[in-house]
């Protein structure tokens, strides 16, 4: 299962298209979406790389990744 959502997070990485994960985060863990953000960041997609990275922290908040990366999104943003 968790290599199922992983696919679904790689595939909108490699399309650009984020709202997929987007749209029910609750489907994913903390790590897919937190990766999922950092791809979005590498795309210029700020504003979506903030959500996930806010969708990863509101399944486990106090993950440290999601955390540094949400900070460095608002910076960019």
């Amino acid at each position: 299962l968790q290599a199922s959502r992983l696919g679904a997070a790689q595939t909108a990485a490699a399309s650009g298209d984020f709202s997929s994960l987007l749209a029910d985060p609750t489907k994913y863990g903390d790590l897919v979406l937190t990766q999922a953000g950092v791809d979005a960041s590498r795309a210029n997609k700020h504003e979506d790389a903030a959500k996930l990275f806010t969708a990863a922290l509101e399944q486990s908040r106090y993950q440290r990744d999601a955390l540094n990366n949400l900070a460095a999104t608002y910076m960019q943003m």
